[in-house]
């Protein structure tokens, strides 16, 4: 899920997103929680920005130790797909591939 683009997604508005040139416009730093704790408050954030009507934010997950990262930087995908969140989502890049600790996530429009 993470750097494709999705469908329901025009190339145009995936190629300014996964570019940058769509800024988020939250932040959330996930650095230090343990993974309950980061997928809890992953979940009330995307609850919230989506509520709020934001169409960009972005998660920090870190880099982590070793060649896969850390738990946080591994299991995001599965929590992004998961059922709590997978409706308010429509796309997530990394922002650039030299930095792979940090997430963009594309929120669906409120209707």
């Amino acid at each position: 899920m993470i750097g494709k683009a999705p469908p329901g997604l025009d190339r145009a508005n995936w190629r300014r997103f996964s570019s940058g040139q769509i800024r988020p416009e939250l932040t959330l730093d996930l650095h230090g929680m343990t993974a309950m704790r980061a997928a809890r408050a992953l979940e009330e954030f995307l609850q919230r920005a989506a509520a709020d009507g934001h169409r960009a934010v972005e998660v920090i997950t870190g880099r982590g130790a070793g060649p896969q990262g850390g738990v946080i930087r591994r299991e995001i995908s599965h929590w992004l797909n998961g059922p709590a969140l997978r409706p308010l989502l429509l796309g997530a890049c990394h922002p650039h591939r030299a930095n792979p600790g940090s997430v963009l996530l594309l929120l669906r429009k409120k209707r």
